[in-house]
């Protein structure tokens, strides 16, 4: 394949990938809280809709996603748009990844590689393609805007446009503020202290937000015990031995975990692309505070179905950390090492690709949801899952 052709065929084929993941969501759907800010759409003034927080935060993209479909589109179509503008949030990673200037993302099978790591954790229907999850995608695209420099000036200012939407929605992204602020203070370039400006005015937004609005559920607590077990699961088992073999292979001992990070932060420092420094420092932080500061009990996050949007994003970051090693990683033998495991990891899921939890495989048509509601207007309306119903 021609060079030039090699990035455009890589992002037209991870966003084809993106699509056929869950088929039944082409048809058009809203997913759980997307129906708060389908109410806000339809029901405020568009600056207050474009703002208006929940379970504790201000969503930016989930209302402006939503406030712009009702818009562009009668309400029998509003599903379909807002899956196609979750779609665009989703595409953003491989376009960040693909217009960088890492030299070890410069070959096609490394390229691929990273997009395969991005596209393939097991079990992560729940961040699919919904406006109100774009958060975890937008997680992403700010790891590896710290990680990695843009090739083009264009691509910076894409960059920080999407800094600036990632701010504003939910507090994922903002947890990466502090490495901003590090890198910025070390490197002392205009770029990057602009970047960490525009991360930090979000994050600050979004902490008097959660100060104003402060959601009960939200316990910023967990046991170190509990912690260890959660990260077993989710970060070893999981993307290792797949769903059916990880609560088998969960009896091991769960403070392994700490041995393996410890592991893993060794060979890090090892490495000779810094680049890999910044996406396991960003891992780690993300991953530690997703799940201090996730909904309802912590426990629950034992169980493989739940918490799948606190595990996405620091399961990326990870493989994306495993692919920096094997290709930067001292010495030649932990490269390949390195290299059998991210390969392996690749293998299961792409095993697992197309085994779609069912209660998220399908849900309600919202074209004849909403057409049964035109002739009874007190019907509710059910969402995915249908467990979940909303009036208009």
């Amino acid at each position: 394949m021609y060079p030039a052709l090699l990035r455009p065929a890589l992002l037209a084929m991870f966003a084809v990938l993106v699509l056929v993941k869950i088929p039944g969501v082409l048809a058009g759907r809203l997913w759980a809280e997307d129906g708060f800010f389908l109410w806000d759409a339809l029901h405020l003034p568009w600056w207050q809709a474009l703002f208006a927080p929940h379970t504790g935060y201000i969503d930016f993209t989930a209302s402006a996603a939503l406030l712009l479909a009702t818009r562009i589109s009668d309400l029998t179509n509003v599903g379909l748009a807002s899956v196609a503008l979750a779609w665009i949030i989703q595409v953003c990673p491989a376009i960040i990844l693909l217009t960088s200037r890492c030299q070890w993302l410069q070959s096609p099978w490394s390229l691929a590689t990273a997009l395969l790591l991005i596209l393939l954790p097991p079990m992560t229907e729940e961040v699919w393609l919904s406006p109100v999850t774009s958060q975890y995608h937008l997680m992403i695209c700010v790891a590896c805007i710290l990680a990695f420099e843009p090739a083009t000036r264009r691509a910076f200012w894409f960059q920080c446009v999407v800094l600036g939407i990632a701010g504003l929605t939910g507090p994922g992204p903002s947890l990466a503020t502090p490495l901003f602020l590090l890198r910025a203070t070390i490197e002392r370039s205009w770029q990057r202290v602009l970047q960490a400006i525009i991360l930090t005015v979000g994050t600050l937004i979004e902490i008097r937000t959660s100060l104003l609005y402060y959601e009960p559920t939200r316990h910023l607590e967990i046991g170190p015990l509990v912690l260890g077990k959660i990260i077993y699961l989710k970060h070893v088992t999981l993307p290792f031995f797949g769903s059916y073999a990880a609560n088998m292979l969960f009896a091991l001992a769960p403070l392994l975990v700490l041995l393996l990070l410890v592991g893993l932060a060794g060979a890090v420092i090892k490495a000779r692309g810094h680049e890999v420094r910044w996406l396991f420092a960003t891992c780690m932080i993300m991953m530690v505070l997703s799940y201090i500061g996730s909904l309802g009990p912590k426990e629950d996050l034992l169980n493989l179905l739940s918490g799948q949007r606190y595990y996405y994003a620091p399961q990326v970051l990870l493989g994306l950390t495993l692919l920096g090693i094997a290709c930067t990683g001292r010495p030649v033998v932990l490269r390949k090492l390195v290299v059998g495991l991210v390969s392996w990891m690749l293998l299961v899921g792409g095993w697992q690709y197309r085994q779609v939890n069912p209660a998220m495989a399908k849900g309600p048509s919202w074209s004849e949801q909403i057409e049964q509601w035109r002739t009874d207007p007190s019907k509710p309306i059910m969402v995915w899952p249908p467990s979940i119903r909303i009036r208009l």
